[in-house]
């Protein structure tokens, strides 16, 4: 399904559309289940795109046709209505340009002319094998500028983008397009499907620049056919070798006089010969021209694979002479077979971490490992062991394949226990990979009673080990533990690159089990994090930079169910759901922009009236989190105060009543810690002693300094006496006042006490 997102683009996704019906076996809605194919489709795209080039290279009369059909073909994925296709000639240091394309200078086709290798932005890629990528002219002429370009001329555009023709590592050329009308006319996409296709460009330019060069070069076909790579012979009617150019000779072997006058058959491979009569009859039958794949022999008796045309000549309807000609593909062909095995390892390596990424456990990747390696020994013996370090244990984990095979029958044993001094003790002890094709080595692994592990009824197989000839043992750890181990046996000898490619693959599955391993682990610090946030004293939320809800713990939820709901909404959201004043969340948008530009905690209480008119008043906190200062989260605290808030209230209340008493009666009271020092006066007792309540902060040697100097002693003698005695006191005494007047006042107090200290 093609679908057109918020910002105009389109992508595409594969949908499963399930109708669910209710209990009337009506309808109730649809399940869709979808997945973004959208990469999908955009490299089906490019492929369709590299296919059509690749299709048309092989029927274009000639370079600028190609070019031009080239350009019709990136026009469609990309805005290339200026586009030049230049062609580097390596042997005269000249450029070409066979097809160059400009809204303002001219259509180029024909009739091209070479220039000398100079030092413009074409010659500047071909040189250093980069792409050039502009998106102004102030970036273009800073370029031009530093790295001194002469040949740029004519208008210079908004956005400029060109990319190397490269084929086996030698650059045959340069594709470029430019914008005039806007700069950032192109995309990281563009330049990624621009350099994607190039590779196949260049080969379709290549191939086709080939193609030119030898319609050409026909002429001098006699003088150069000596030089030519691919092997050149004539057959005569009776198949014999009457003509053979040189790369005969350099990929075979065979000097002339070991070749001319003997029969052609004589040097095809045995696997060939048969193809190779039923073609020679179709020839003799009048056929002209026949293609096969055919194998020759070398003088050093290996296999050289070619792909062979065979072109025959008559007269009066009789054969006289066949010319055959050679391409020898036997490394083309070994690279196809690198390709897939790069292809096969790759694929198992995305399975590995495809499965880690799609939630697999240790016992899915153990099976996916056990048959991975079967695939790449070709047979059913590969064994999956995990391995206990505290008590030196392998415990074997088998797959249903291995059980039900019916040719490398291997023993099961649920655990097995480690000896010192054996081969299974140094691997995993010593983290040292064992792979061997030595008989007695691999009777040695299935036959002794400190490997358990693969034993093989061998009764009747003459000690061949049901044709084992490849044993490994391969172990499998996270920095330095070792978990387990993966063993294998193969019928057969394996390449190189497969024993390589075994090590890389035990490597992916250690990192496997370990992103498997964090993955469970992160599970449960998740789940104890919110554990530990849902049992919080406090309602808790964390917002995104936009104020969004992102988390929510269950007390900040208030049992309501309305957690869900909440995660990406705001708090206007919140509070029309909730049917309060939005100048609730007016001021906790406030809030929210004040933490954040102050990067600091914001404090503010915040008053909630319900119907009954009931007050509730919460202390809300946010604390801003940010990430290269740029603002990531903030976390929203909520605590209710309503009582405290309350029992402020009442104490204030309480205070006004106690100020108003003491100035009614002329009291006052007064309060001394004789720890800290400190002392606390009411209203009255700062009227009573004639200070200004915001003058002083009062202390014991405030007071003591009122007194009367001839009463001082006295006072302090009684006060003393009374908290000897755990009594009350009734002092009667003279104060003076800052101005200098003589009271009289009566006092009445007791000592209270901390640990029997007063």
């Amino acid at each position: 399904i093609k679908n057109k997102a918020k910002d105009g683009s389109f992508y595409w996704v594969d949908a499963v559309i399930t109708p669910i019906y209710n209990d009337k076996k009506e309808i109730e809605f649809y399940l869709s289940i979808q997945n973004n194919i959208t990469e999908k489709k955009k490299i089906e795209f490019i492929q369709e795109i590299v296919f059509d080039i690749t299709k048309e290279a092989g029927r274009s009369p000639n370079l600028q046709s190609l070019a031009k059909y080239i350009h019709q073909r990136i026009n469609v994925a990309v805005n290339s209505s200026n586009l030049f296709l230049a062609i580097y000639n390596k042997k005269t240091e000249c450029v070409g340009f066979p097809y160059y394309y400009d809204e303002f200078g001219s259509v180029k086709i024909k009739n091209y002319k070479e220039r000398p290798f100079g030092a413009g932005l074409t010659e500047h890629i071909i040189k250093y094998k980069k792409s050039l990528f502009f998106n102004s002219q102030e970036e273009l002429k800073s370029f031009i500028e530093a790295w001194e370009i002469k040949t740029f001329t004519g208008q210079i555009p908004n956005s400029w983008l060109g990319v190397p023709l490269v084929t086996e590592n030698e650059v045959v050329g340069v594709i470029a397009i430019q914008s005039y009308t806007k700069e950032n006319a192109y995309s990281d996409d563009d330049y990624k499907f621009l350099k994607f296709v190039s590779g196949q460009i260049a080969l379709s330019v290549k191939r086709q620049k080939e193609q030119d060069d030898l319609m050409e070069s026909r002429r001098k076909y006699q003088e150069i056919i000596q030089i030519c790579s691919d092997i050149i012979l004539s057959i005569d009617e009776a198949g014999k070798i009457i003509f053979a150019n040189k790369a005969w000779q350099k990929k075979l072997g065979y000097i002339d006089s070991e070749v001319i006058g003997k029969a052609f058959v004589d040097f095809i491979h045995p696997d060939s010969q048969n193809r190779f009569h039923h073609i020679y009859k179709q020839i003799q039958s009048g056929s002209k021209s026949k293609i096969a794949i055919i194998e020759f022999i070398n003088s050093k008796s290996e296999k050289i694979v070619c792909k062979a045309s065979f072109n025959s000549s008559y007269h009066d309807n009789e054969l006289v002479v066949t010319q055959a000609f050679f391409h020898d593909i036997t490394r083309t062909l070994k690279a196809e077979a690198k390709f897939k095995n790069t292809y096969r390892e790759l694929s198992f390596l995305d399975n590995l971490n495809k499965s880690v990424l799609n939630g697999a456990d240790f016992e899915e990747i153990a099976e996916k490992s056990i048959k991975m390696f079967n695939e790449l020994t070709g047979g059913k013996g590969s064994k999956f062991y995990f391995y206990d370090a505290r008590d030196s244990k392998l415990t074997h984990y088998t797959n249903s394949e291995a059980e039900n095979s019916e040719t490398l029958q291997v023993g099961y044993f649920s655990s097995i226990s480690l000896i010192p001094g054996t081969k299974y003790h140094s691997i995993i002890n010593e983290k040292n990979a064992l792979i061997t094709s030595d008989i007695a080595e691999i009777s040695k692994m299935f036959s002794s009673n400190a490997t358990k592990p693969l034993s093989f009824d061998n009764s009747n197989k003459k000690n061949d080990y049901f044709g084992v000839k490849v044993f490994g043992a391969i172990p499998l750890y996270e920095g330095e533990n070792v978990f387990g181990m993966v063993t294998f046996a193969s019928r057969f000898e394996l390449e190189p690159h497969i024993v390589e490619f075994m090590h890389k693959l035990a490597q992916n599955i250690s990192s496997a089990f370990a992103k498997i391993r964090t993955k469970k682990e992160l599970i449960e610090q998740k789940k104890f994090t919110e554990i530990v946030l849902n049992n919080l004293p406090s309602d808790l939320a964390v917002f995104n930079a936009n104020q969004k809800y992102i988390f929510i713990n269950k007390r900040g939820d208030g049992g309501n169910q309305t957690k869900e709901w909440l995660i990406g909404k705001d708090d206007f959201d919140y509070c029309r759901l909730k049917g309060v004043d939005l100048k609730i969340a007016e001021k906790r948008k406030l809030e929210f922009n004040n933490a954040i530009s102050l990067n600091k905690p914001i404090e503010w209480i915040e008053e909630w009236i319900n119907k009954n008119l009931d007050r509730k008043y919460i202390l809300r906190r946010l604390v801003p989190y940010l990430e290269a200062e740029k603002p990531k989260y903030v976390i929203g605290y909520g605590t209710d105060v309503t009582l405290l808030k309350q029992a402020e209230l009442s104490l204030s209340k309480s205070e006004r009543l106690l100020s108003e008493a003491e100035k009614l009666a002329n009291i006052g009271s007064c309060e001394i810690d004789l720890i800290s020092n400190t002392s606390f006066w009411s209203d009255g007792f700062f009227r009573i002693c004639g200070y200004n309540p915001k003058a002083i902060k009062p202390n014991l040697k405030t007071v003591l300094a009122l007194i009367h100097p001839e009463e001082v002693d006295d006072v302090i003698r009684k006060i003393t006496n009374s908290i000897k005695e755990h009594s009350n006191f009734r002092i009667e005494f003279r104060i003076i006042r800052p101005n200098k007047e003589i009271r009289n006042v009566l006092m009445f107090g007791e000592a209270y006490y901390e640990l029997s200290r007063p």
